[in-house]
Protein backbone atom coordinates (compact mmCIF):
# COMPACT_ATOMS: atom_id res chain seq x y z
CA UNK A 1 0.00 0.00 0.00
CA UNK A 2 1.01 3.15 -0.95
CA UNK A 3 1.18 5.84 2.25
CA UNK A 4 -0.61 8.89 1.12
CA UNK A 5 -3.73 10.94 2.50
CA UNK A 6 -6.24 11.66 -0.30
CA UNK A 7 -5.62 13.20 -3.13
CA UNK A 8 -7.29 14.04 -6.54
CA UNK A 9 -5.03 13.44 -10.48
CA UNK A 10 -4.96 14.37 -13.84
CA UNK A 11 -3.37 12.13 -16.73
CA UNK A 12 -3.12 9.74 -19.61
CA UNK A 13 -5.84 6.61 -20.01
CA UNK A 14 -9.55 6.45 -21.27
CA UNK A 15 -10.65 9.16 -23.03
CA UNK A 16 -7.35 10.66 -22.88
CA UNK A 17 -6.08 8.19 -25.42
CA UNK A 18 -3.91 5.24 -25.43
CA UNK A 19 -0.29 5.86 -24.44
CA UNK A 20 2.42 4.10 -26.39
CA UNK A 21 4.91 1.67 -24.94
CA UNK A 22 7.98 1.54 -26.15
CA UNK A 23 7.76 -1.02 -28.63
CA UNK A 24 4.92 0.94 -30.16
CA UNK A 25 7.18 3.85 -31.12
CA UNK A 26 7.68 3.79 -35.12
CA UNK A 27 11.83 4.45 -34.51
CA UNK A 28 11.51 0.59 -32.32
CA UNK A 29 11.68 -1.88 -35.35
CA UNK A 30 13.66 -4.40 -33.72
CA UNK A 31 14.98 -5.54 -30.36
CA UNK A 32 18.22 -3.46 -30.28
CA UNK A 33 15.73 -0.53 -31.11
CA UNK A 34 13.90 -1.48 -27.71
CA UNK A 35 17.56 -1.66 -26.00
CA UNK A 36 18.83 2.19 -27.27
CA UNK A 37 15.12 3.46 -25.84
CA UNK A 38 15.36 2.47 -22.73
CA UNK A 39 19.09 3.96 -22.31
CA UNK A 40 18.20 7.78 -24.41
CA UNK A 41 15.15 7.63 -21.53
CA UNK A 42 17.38 7.31 -19.17
CA UNK A 43 18.99 10.56 -20.95
CA UNK A 44 15.96 12.11 -20.74
CA UNK A 45 14.98 11.88 -17.07
CA UNK A 46 17.95 13.35 -15.71
CA UNK A 47 16.71 16.14 -17.85
CA UNK A 48 13.91 15.83 -16.22
CA UNK A 49 11.63 15.07 -18.91
CA UNK A 50 9.39 12.30 -16.84
CA UNK A 51 6.50 12.70 -14.60
CA UNK A 52 4.24 10.08 -12.47
CA UNK A 53 1.97 8.07 -14.23
CA UNK A 54 -0.40 7.15 -11.57
CA UNK A 55 -3.05 4.91 -11.45
CA UNK A 56 -6.58 5.50 -11.56
CA UNK A 57 -9.72 6.23 -13.24
CA UNK A 58 -9.67 8.24 -16.17
CA UNK A 59 -12.14 11.14 -15.74
CA UNK A 60 -11.73 14.04 -18.86
CA UNK A 61 -13.48 17.13 -18.35
CA UNK A 62 -14.48 19.55 -20.39
CA UNK A 63 -16.68 22.84 -19.84
CA UNK A 64 -20.04 23.34 -21.95
CA UNK A 65 -22.54 25.64 -22.19
CA UNK A 66 -26.15 25.55 -20.84
CA UNK A 67 -29.69 26.63 -22.40
CA UNK A 68 -29.42 29.64 -20.66
CA UNK A 69 -25.60 30.33 -21.84
CA UNK A 70 -23.86 29.02 -18.74
CA UNK A 71 -20.82 27.08 -17.93
CA UNK A 72 -20.63 23.69 -16.23
CA UNK A 73 -18.28 20.88 -16.06
CA UNK A 74 -19.15 17.22 -18.16
CA UNK A 75 -17.49 14.32 -18.52
CA UNK A 76 -16.13 12.86 -22.46
CA UNK A 77 -15.25 9.78 -23.02
CA UNK A 78 -14.28 10.57 -26.10
CA UNK A 79 -16.91 8.39 -28.52
CA UNK A 80 -19.07 9.61 -31.55
CA UNK A 81 -21.77 9.05 -29.44
CA UNK A 82 -24.40 12.47 -28.66
CA UNK A 83 -23.80 12.17 -25.21
CA UNK A 84 -19.91 12.86 -25.43
CA UNK A 85 -19.85 14.94 -27.87
CA UNK A 86 -22.45 17.46 -26.23
CA UNK A 87 -21.26 16.41 -22.65
CA UNK A 88 -21.92 13.96 -19.67
CA UNK A 89 -23.38 15.97 -16.89
CA UNK A 90 -24.77 14.60 -13.84
CA UNK A 91 -27.91 15.28 -14.80
CA UNK A 92 -27.54 12.91 -18.16
CA UNK A 93 -24.86 10.71 -16.30
CA UNK A 94 -27.29 7.70 -15.23
CA UNK A 95 -27.84 7.33 -19.49
CA UNK A 96 -24.40 7.46 -20.49
CA UNK A 97 -22.32 4.33 -18.15
CA UNK A 98 -24.35 1.10 -17.39
CA UNK A 99 -24.96 0.96 -13.14
CA UNK A 100 -24.85 -3.08 -13.89
CA UNK A 101 -20.97 -3.13 -14.73
CA UNK A 102 -18.30 -2.12 -12.17
CA UNK A 103 -16.96 0.12 -14.73
CA UNK A 104 -20.35 2.01 -15.51
CA UNK A 105 -20.98 1.89 -11.70
CA UNK A 106 -17.65 3.32 -10.91
CA UNK A 107 -18.19 6.31 -13.51
CA UNK A 108 -21.24 7.14 -12.57
CA UNK A 109 -20.29 7.49 -8.92
CA UNK A 110 -16.66 9.64 -9.83
CA UNK A 111 -18.90 11.98 -11.97
CA UNK A 112 -21.80 12.53 -9.54
CA UNK A 113 -18.78 13.50 -6.73
CA UNK A 114 -16.53 15.69 -9.53
CA UNK A 115 -18.81 17.55 -11.08
CA UNK A 116 -20.58 19.04 -8.58
CA UNK A 117 -17.45 20.28 -6.57
CA UNK A 118 -15.72 21.72 -9.95
CA UNK A 119 -19.26 23.35 -10.69
CA UNK A 120 -19.53 25.13 -7.37
CA UNK A 121 -15.85 26.72 -7.99
CA UNK A 122 -16.31 27.21 -11.90
CA UNK A 123 -16.58 31.50 -11.08
CA UNK A 124 -13.27 31.03 -8.41
CA UNK A 125 -11.00 29.48 -11.06
CA UNK A 126 -12.68 30.98 -14.73
CA UNK A 127 -10.21 33.16 -14.87
CA UNK A 128 -7.62 30.18 -15.63
CA UNK A 129 -9.94 28.28 -17.75
CA UNK A 130 -9.91 31.10 -19.97
CA UNK A 131 -6.09 31.28 -20.12
CA UNK A 132 -6.83 27.69 -20.54
CA UNK A 133 -8.84 28.01 -23.77
CA UNK A 134 -11.42 26.06 -22.76
CA UNK A 135 -13.78 28.40 -22.20
CA UNK A 136 -13.74 28.93 -25.88
CA UNK A 137 -12.83 25.33 -27.01
CA UNK A 138 -15.11 22.52 -25.71
CA UNK A 139 -12.95 19.89 -27.47
CA UNK A 140 -10.06 21.13 -24.78
CA UNK A 141 -10.34 19.44 -22.06
CA UNK A 142 -8.48 18.49 -18.44
CA UNK A 143 -6.99 14.90 -18.13
CA UNK A 144 -7.80 14.12 -14.83
CA UNK A 145 -6.93 10.53 -12.91
CA UNK A 146 -9.44 9.81 -9.89
CA UNK A 147 -7.90 7.66 -7.09
CA UNK A 148 -9.39 6.53 -4.52
CA UNK A 149 -8.12 2.96 -2.86
CA UNK A 150 -7.81 0.67 -5.64
CA UNK A 151 -9.58 1.84 -7.72
CA UNK A 152 -7.92 0.67 -10.70
CA UNK A 153 -5.38 -2.08 -10.28
CA UNK A 154 -2.56 -0.37 -7.11
CA UNK A 155 -3.86 0.34 -3.72
CA UNK A 156 -3.31 3.76 -2.23
CA UNK A 157 -4.31 4.86 1.12
CA UNK A 158 -5.47 8.18 0.09
CA UNK A 159 -8.03 9.50 -2.33
CA UNK A 160 -6.37 11.60 -5.05
CA UNK A 161 -7.46 13.80 -8.25
CA UNK A 162 -4.42 15.32 -10.14
CA UNK A 163 -4.35 17.49 -13.09
CA UNK A 164 -1.52 16.61 -15.57
CA UNK A 165 -2.34 19.25 -18.10
CA UNK A 166 -5.18 19.92 -20.72
CA UNK A 167 -5.36 17.66 -24.46
CA UNK A 168 -7.60 17.93 -27.26
CA UNK A 169 -10.38 15.91 -29.47
CA UNK A 170 -9.98 15.93 -33.04
CA UNK A 171 -11.45 13.79 -35.54
CA UNK A 172 -9.34 11.17 -37.12
CA UNK A 173 -9.49 7.79 -39.04
CA UNK A 174 -9.16 4.75 -37.19
CA UNK A 175 -6.59 2.31 -38.48
CA UNK A 176 -8.63 -0.44 -37.16
CA UNK A 177 -11.79 0.38 -38.22
CA UNK A 178 -11.38 2.20 -41.16
CA UNK A 179 -14.01 4.85 -39.88
CA UNK A 180 -13.63 8.75 -38.66
CA UNK A 181 -13.56 8.99 -35.43
CA UNK A 182 -12.43 11.44 -31.78
CA UNK A 183 -9.11 11.34 -30.62
CA UNK A 184 -7.26 13.18 -28.70
CA UNK A 185 -3.77 14.74 -28.64
CA UNK A 186 -1.45 16.81 -26.18
CA UNK A 187 -1.89 20.67 -27.01
CA UNK A 188 0.00 23.42 -25.66
CA UNK A 189 -1.76 25.16 -22.46
CA UNK A 190 -0.41 27.83 -19.99
CA UNK A 191 1.16 25.83 -17.14
CA UNK A 192 1.32 28.83 -15.21
CA UNK A 193 -2.62 29.16 -15.72
CA UNK A 194 -2.99 25.67 -14.79
CA UNK A 195 -0.77 25.87 -11.38
CA UNK A 196 -3.01 28.81 -10.44
CA UNK A 197 -6.36 26.62 -11.37
CA UNK A 198 -4.87 23.93 -9.13
CA UNK A 199 -3.69 26.54 -5.79
CA UNK A 200 -7.36 27.39 -6.18
CA UNK A 201 -8.98 23.79 -5.93
CA UNK A 202 -7.33 22.79 -3.42
CA UNK A 203 -9.17 24.00 -0.16
CA UNK A 204 -12.49 23.28 -2.74
CA UNK A 205 -11.30 20.00 -2.68
CA UNK A 206 -9.70 19.55 1.03
CA UNK A 207 -13.76 19.97 2.68
CA UNK A 208 -14.39 16.56 1.07
CA UNK A 209 -11.47 14.99 2.06
CA UNK A 210 -8.93 15.17 -1.72
CA UNK A 211 -5.91 16.98 -2.23
CA UNK A 212 -5.33 18.38 -5.49
CA UNK A 213 -1.94 17.87 -7.47
CA UNK A 214 -0.61 18.64 -10.83
CA UNK A 215 2.01 17.27 -12.68
CA UNK A 216 4.33 15.34 -10.93
CA UNK A 217 8.35 15.59 -11.61
CA UNK A 218 10.54 12.75 -10.83
CA UNK A 219 14.09 12.63 -10.01
CA UNK A 220 16.59 9.81 -11.57
CA UNK A 221 18.41 8.65 -7.96
CA UNK A 222 20.15 6.10 -9.65
CA UNK A 223 21.31 4.74 -12.99
CA UNK A 224 19.84 1.78 -14.48
CA UNK A 225 22.30 -0.78 -14.77
CA UNK A 226 20.44 -3.44 -17.85
CA UNK A 227 22.64 -5.81 -17.22
CA UNK A 228 21.27 -8.58 -14.74
CA UNK A 229 18.23 -8.65 -16.98
CA UNK A 230 19.73 -8.74 -20.36
CA UNK A 231 21.72 -11.75 -19.13
CA UNK A 232 18.71 -13.30 -17.67
CA UNK A 233 18.00 -16.99 -19.25
CA UNK A 234 14.96 -17.27 -21.36
CA UNK A 235 13.42 -20.97 -22.54
CA UNK A 236 11.04 -20.55 -25.55
CA UNK A 237 9.05 -23.84 -26.51
CA UNK A 238 8.18 -24.23 -29.83
CA UNK A 239 7.05 -27.89 -29.53
CA UNK A 240 7.48 -30.59 -26.60
CA UNK A 241 10.81 -31.65 -27.96
CA UNK A 242 12.32 -28.39 -29.39
CA UNK A 243 12.93 -25.76 -26.99
CA UNK A 244 15.87 -23.17 -26.81
CA UNK A 245 17.18 -21.45 -24.26
CA UNK A 246 19.64 -17.89 -24.27
CA UNK A 247 19.76 -14.48 -22.63
CA UNK A 248 17.43 -11.72 -23.14
CA UNK A 249 20.23 -9.89 -24.94
CA UNK A 250 20.49 -12.63 -27.61
CA UNK A 251 16.51 -13.05 -28.05
CA UNK A 252 16.68 -9.05 -28.81
CA UNK A 253 19.42 -9.28 -30.94
CA UNK A 254 17.32 -11.44 -33.58
CA UNK A 255 14.01 -9.75 -32.63
CA UNK A 256 11.85 -7.98 -35.43
CA UNK A 257 9.24 -5.64 -33.89
CA UNK A 258 5.68 -7.58 -34.87
CA UNK A 259 3.58 -4.63 -34.40
CA UNK A 260 0.17 -4.94 -36.19
CA UNK A 261 1.44 -8.20 -37.77
CA UNK A 262 -1.12 -11.13 -37.88
CA UNK A 263 -0.44 -14.87 -37.71
CA UNK A 264 -2.51 -17.87 -38.94
CA UNK A 265 -3.20 -19.80 -35.56
CA UNK A 266 -3.97 -23.34 -35.38
CA UNK A 267 -7.64 -23.03 -36.00
CA UNK A 268 -6.61 -21.23 -39.53
CA UNK A 269 -7.40 -17.62 -38.30
CA UNK A 270 -5.96 -14.43 -38.47
CA UNK A 271 -5.14 -12.87 -35.49
CA UNK A 272 -2.75 -10.34 -33.66
CA UNK A 273 1.13 -12.24 -33.12
CA UNK A 274 1.80 -9.37 -30.83
CA UNK A 275 -0.37 -9.81 -28.13
CA UNK A 276 0.01 -10.03 -23.76
CA UNK A 277 -1.59 -13.44 -23.54
CA UNK A 278 0.94 -14.73 -26.32
CA UNK A 279 3.84 -13.23 -23.89
CA UNK A 280 2.39 -15.18 -21.10
CA UNK A 281 2.03 -18.20 -22.69
CA UNK A 282 5.07 -18.61 -24.16
CA UNK A 283 7.10 -17.01 -20.77
CA UNK A 284 5.06 -20.12 -19.05
CA UNK A 285 7.00 -22.21 -21.55
CA UNK A 286 4.11 -23.76 -23.06
CA UNK A 287 4.59 -25.07 -26.40
CA UNK A 288 3.86 -22.87 -29.14
CA UNK A 289 2.91 -25.16 -31.72
CA UNK A 290 -0.40 -25.45 -29.72
CA UNK A 291 -1.01 -21.77 -30.68
CA UNK A 292 0.69 -21.67 -34.53
CA UNK A 293 2.32 -24.37 -36.66
CA UNK A 294 3.89 -22.12 -39.49
CA UNK A 295 7.53 -21.02 -38.55
CA UNK A 296 6.41 -17.41 -40.04
CA UNK A 297 3.98 -17.08 -37.39
CA UNK A 298 6.05 -18.90 -34.88
CA UNK A 299 8.71 -16.50 -35.26
CA UNK A 300 6.52 -13.34 -34.51
CA UNK A 301 4.78 -14.66 -31.58
CA UNK A 302 8.12 -15.07 -30.50
CA UNK A 303 9.28 -11.75 -31.03
CA UNK A 304 6.48 -10.23 -29.81
CA UNK A 305 6.57 -11.96 -26.28
CA UNK A 306 10.50 -11.21 -26.53
CA UNK A 307 9.70 -7.17 -26.68
CA UNK A 308 7.00 -7.37 -23.93
CA UNK A 309 9.29 -9.08 -21.59
CA UNK A 310 12.29 -6.93 -21.81
CA UNK A 311 10.19 -3.71 -22.29
CA UNK A 312 8.60 -5.36 -18.61
CA UNK A 313 12.52 -6.11 -16.96
CA UNK A 314 14.16 -2.87 -18.72
CA UNK A 315 11.14 -0.87 -17.50
CA UNK A 316 11.65 -2.44 -13.66
CA UNK A 317 15.43 -1.83 -14.00
CA UNK A 318 14.64 2.28 -14.59
CA UNK A 319 11.72 2.46 -12.35
CA UNK A 320 14.20 1.37 -9.78
CA UNK A 321 15.90 4.38 -9.85
CA UNK A 322 13.54 6.83 -9.54
CA UNK A 323 12.02 8.77 -6.52
CA UNK A 324 9.16 11.47 -6.66
CA UNK A 325 7.39 13.73 -4.20
CA UNK A 326 4.86 10.88 -4.51
CA UNK A 327 6.99 7.95 -3.43
CA UNK A 328 9.15 5.28 -5.40
CA UNK A 329 7.75 4.71 -8.94
CA UNK A 330 7.69 1.00 -8.77
CA UNK A 331 4.64 1.98 -6.62
CA UNK A 332 2.48 3.83 -9.05
CA UNK A 333 1.97 3.07 -12.96
CA UNK A 334 5.32 4.29 -13.97
CA UNK A 335 6.98 7.34 -15.71
CA UNK A 336 5.57 9.21 -18.49
CA UNK A 337 8.02 10.74 -20.56
CA UNK A 338 7.47 14.06 -22.59
CA UNK A 339 10.79 13.90 -24.75
CA UNK A 340 10.25 15.39 -28.50
CA UNK A 341 13.98 13.38 -29.13
CA UNK A 342 12.55 10.33 -28.18
CA UNK A 343 8.83 10.53 -29.24
CA UNK A 344 6.49 13.43 -30.76
CA UNK A 345 4.35 11.63 -28.54
CA UNK A 346 4.47 11.00 -24.40
CA UNK A 347 5.94 7.27 -24.00
CA UNK A 348 5.09 5.30 -21.20
CA UNK A 349 7.53 2.87 -19.08
CA UNK A 350 5.03 0.77 -16.62
CA UNK A 351 7.32 -1.87 -15.89
CA UNK A 352 5.56 -4.75 -13.51
CA UNK A 353 2.55 -2.99 -14.61
CA UNK A 354 2.41 -4.58 -18.36
CA UNK A 355 1.22 -7.20 -16.68
CA UNK A 356 -0.58 -6.18 -13.71
CA UNK A 357 -2.77 -4.09 -15.52
CA UNK A 358 -4.76 -6.72 -16.84
CA UNK A 359 -6.10 -7.19 -13.82
CA UNK A 360 -7.87 -3.82 -14.21
CA UNK A 361 -11.87 -3.98 -13.73
CA UNK A 362 -12.39 -1.38 -16.57
CA UNK A 363 -10.04 -3.32 -18.83
CA UNK A 364 -12.53 -6.34 -18.04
Amino acid sequence: MITFKNFIILQEGGAGGHMAHPFDLPSVNRGNDLLAFFKRALISLKQKRGSVKFDGLNTSIKLVRTEEGKFRFALDRGSNKEIDIQGITVDNIDQRFDPSTGGGQKMIEVGKFLLPILDSAIDLIMPELKKLKMASNSNRFLNTEYITGTTNVTQYDRNMIVFHGVKEFYLAKSPKLARIGRVSRETAYDGAALDAMIAKLKPVFHQHGFEVFGPTRVDLTQTADFTEALNQPITVVYAANNSVTQPLSAWLKKAVNPRNAQIINIANKKVPAMTKSNYLYVMAGKPIDAIATDPMSQKLIVDGAILYHATRVLGNSVLQGLGSSAGELTKHEGVVLRDPKISSNPVKITGEFIVKGMESAFRK
